[in-house]
């Protein structure tokens, strides 16, 4: 397994050989033990063993191990003065140069 957490749109999550992950997304629920976060096209349940000031309808960048189909939760990082839209531009002119 890898050391660091790879950024990944939910989309991209590879769930045999990505080991940790980041995945950046509002939260649409919480749950007692997982939450549902959606990245504007996809959404996947995320698995917690404790949550503390973590907000349904907020952006966050979870990151996250792989557990099977699902994600375990390892830290919550508030993104909610991030500019998600910004973020998208950036990253599709990264894709399109090849990087």
């Amino acid at each position: 397994m890898s050391d660091y957490y790879k950024l990944r749109r939910i989309s991209d999550i590879d769930f045999r050989n990505d080991g940790r992950v980041a995945v950046i997304g509002k939260i649409q629920s919480i749950g007692s033990k997982s939450l549902r976060l959606e990245d504007g096209k996809n959404s996947v349940e995320v698995l917690f063993d404790k949550i503390e000031g973590v907000e349904p309808e907020k952006l966050y960048k979870i990151f996250c191990s792989i557990e099977g189909k699902k994600l375990h939760a390892h830290i919550f990082q508030d993104l909610n003065s991030f500019d998600m839209n910004l973020f998208n531009k950036i990253e599709e002119l990264y894709r399109k140069a090849g990087v």
